[in-house]
């Protein structure tokens, strides 16, 4: 296994594709865009001396005494915006890349993808004691280990791998080849289908606005002087009311006094989701999100629930909706909040919510 820098990658890629050009290989690997960041290439190290002289002479070389072969294949493509990681069988060699059946997976990836940034980075960090020259079996390559790398036979001379492509040439011809043929006749190979493409395509996140106070939408209620029954203030000995309830106050629009028995479940809170809970006395609840500030402090976003109860009018126009103060009750209790005053605004334009809650 070698391991190759940055400057060397072209001139393998041109040393062993002499059959076309580097270009070709190049498209083949992942496209001219991604060549120019590539962080690292292993391959085998079963190649000629003069292949070994002439491709890897400030290389990295990785080799193993061992009956297990280390025979991993990946291939990874780094460009600025786009990322191509290549894992499978192919070996960096005319055969392995253009004639041989060879199975490969091509991952292709635009940096922003943090799925294939994170499996990048599981690679990287696997083979970090190659990559950081950790390893004691990763040895930079020179004359001298390239001599001794010849006398053991780990790598042949040029004759030496000449005479075996030609023996394995003229098997191809002699008596048993046609014996064998026999048994398995040659057969044409099925190429993959040009349509055979699976690609996972990274789809942008509609961008989310954070919704803050100062959006509010218009004013539709207030609420002067607010009592202690409003803000969970109670007397010893009794219990706090849980909410706040949505009263007529004298709030006005266009001159005209609101009708509160109809004006928040028909008008303020008609586009929330209403559930009845109770049909005898008749009972309706909503559950909506309210940005809250108390005191000039925002308390962040809290989904409260709003009762409305068209029978508590009484025929005495009696208030009938009210919004519960759910977790927030803690909070209000806290501050007592009796005389102070109470603004409802709107969702932000073109919103359906959230509402927004002042008490100051």
């Amino acid at each position: 296994m070698i391991h190759l820098k940055n400057r060397q990658i072209n001139r393998i890629i041109k040393d062993i594709s002499r059959f076309g050009t580097a270009k070709r290989i190049i498209r083949q690997l992942g496209g001219g865009s991604c060549m120019k960041k590539v962080h690292s290439v292993f391959m085998g190290v079963y190649l000629s001396k003069n292949a070994i002289s002439n491709l890897f002479r400030t290389a990295m070389v990785y080799y193993i005494k061992s009956r297990i072969i280390y025979h991993p294949k990946i291939y990874i493509f780094e460009g600025n915006n786009k990322c191509n990681i290549i894992i499978g069988s192919s070996n960096l060699t005319k055969p392995g890349l253009f004639s041989n059946i060879e199975s490969s997976v091509i991952i292709e990836f635009n940096r922003k993808d943090k799925e294939g940034e994170r499996l990048l980075q599981e690679i990287k960090n696997y083979y970090k004691d190659f990559l950081n020259n950790d390893n004691l079996n990763v040895k930079r390559l020179n004359k001298t280990l390239i001599k001794k790398l010849v006398q053991l036979h780990i790598v042949p001379k040029e004759a030496d791998r000449q005479k075996i492509q030609e023996k394995q040439k003229h098997c191809e011809t002699d008596k048993e080849f046609k014996k064998i043929s026999q048994l398995f006749p040659e057969i044409k190979v099925q190429k993959p289908s040009s349509q055979f493409k699976i690609k996972r395509i990274l789809r942008k996140k509609k961008s989310t606005t954070k919704i803050t106070f100062h959006m509010r939408g218009s004013i539709f209620w207030i609420k002067s002087n607010l009592p202690g029954s409003d803000v969970q203030y109670s007397p010893p000995g009794t219990n706090p009311t849980g909410g706040i309830r949505l009263t007529q106050a004298q709030f006005t629009i266009s001159g005209l006094i609101i009708d509160q028995t109809k004006y928040f479940r028909k008008d303020v809170f008609r586009n929330a989701t209403w559930n009845p809970i109770k049909q005898n006395p008749y009972i309706e609840v909503a559950k909506v999100r309210f940005l809250v500030r108390i005191l000039g402090k925002s308390m962040g976003e809290y989904e409260l629930e709003i009762r409305h109860k068209p029978s508590g009018e009484a025929g005495q126009h009696n208030y009938t909706t009210s919004i519960s103060w759910g977790e927030l009750s803690n909070i209000i209790q806290k501050k007592d909040l009796r005389g102070k005053n109470f603004y409802l605004y709107g969702p932000p334009k073109g919103k359906k919510q959230p509402f927004f809650i002042e008490i100051k």
